[in-house]
């Protein structure tokens, strides 16, 4: 028997049903993955970077143009420029854990790392904290540790200018559930919903439990950017580290 040929119009009407197909089944992976991702969202076990993360791959893959709005709230698009150099030469400064004064001086290297831990901030020419860094992130230890009756190392945390303002927290750079100290160079006031609830909140959950479950926290940095010179109230975070070699990063608005 020969082939059987369709006419024209037979053609593309099956090249329609086929090209609907696809799409019906585009569409339930779709709202699968959306529903799935819901799911993991709302048990904890993923963030909403991570969510824009996975949602800014899968868009560079089938060449799909994100909104702006989305881009700028993603870490992983997002280019955060920050000049080592100017703090290669800052002079290394020991301030006292519980220094609670908020001053702090220029241009210096401090260790905000409880004991014997070794993480480091730096400050700028205006006194302003702009970075911060850790090899090895450690938890805190209850049973070995020194703590207040609420887990903390000290009775309060620096009083850095702008804190006064009931919006803003006294926010640490790195937590003291991880052994970050409560003196100025590891505070800067910090929007209270960012600090309580946010994602400063989750990326500091997620290094607990990290540790907890027997990971390696190495590599922490934090940025931090001011408007202008004449405060001490930031603008912005931009987080990274890795746990157990995996990259995660978080860049956050601070709003006061």
């Amino acid at each position: 028997m020969g082939k059987q040929y369709k006419s024209k119009k037979q053609n593309n009407k099956y090249k329609r049903r086929k090209k609907n197909s696809i799409i019906q089944k585009f569409i339930i992976v779709v709202v699968t993955f959306i529903v799935l991702i819901g799911y993991l969202h709302n048990i904890g076990l993923i963030t909403n970077n991570d969510i824009i993360s996975v949602i800014n791959q899968i868009s560079s893959l089938v060449d799909i143009e994100l909104p702006s709005s989305e881009k700028n709230n993603s870490s992983t698009t997002y280019d955060y420029e920050f000049d080592a150099a100017s703090i290669a030469n800052n002079k290394l400064l020991t301030v006292d854990s519980c220094d609670l004064s908020g001053s702090r001086e220029a241009n210096v290297k401090v260790d905000i790392g409880y004991g014997y831990r070794e993480y480091y901030a730096y400050t700028n020419q205006y006194k302003q904290l702009v970075y911060v860094d850790a090899s090895q992130i450690t938890l805190q230890d209850k049973a070995t540790e020194n703590l207040t009756t609420t887990g903390r190392y000290c009775s309060d945390e620096a009083n850095v200018p702008g804190v006064e303002d009931s919006n803003l927290d006294q926010g640490h750079a790195i937590a003291d559930s991880i052994g970050g100290v409560a003196n100025a160079y590891n505070i800067t006031p910090q929007d209270s919903t960012l600090n309580r609830h946010g994602e400063y909140s989750d990326f500091e959950k997620q290094i607990r439990d990290a540790l907890k479950n027997g990971s390696s926290v190495t590599d922490f940095e934090c940025i931090i950017a001011y408007d202008n010179q004449n405060t001490q109230i930031p603008t912005s975070y931009y987080v990274t580290f890795k746990i157990d070699g995996i990259e995660h990063s978080y860049y956050m608005l601070n709003k006061s």
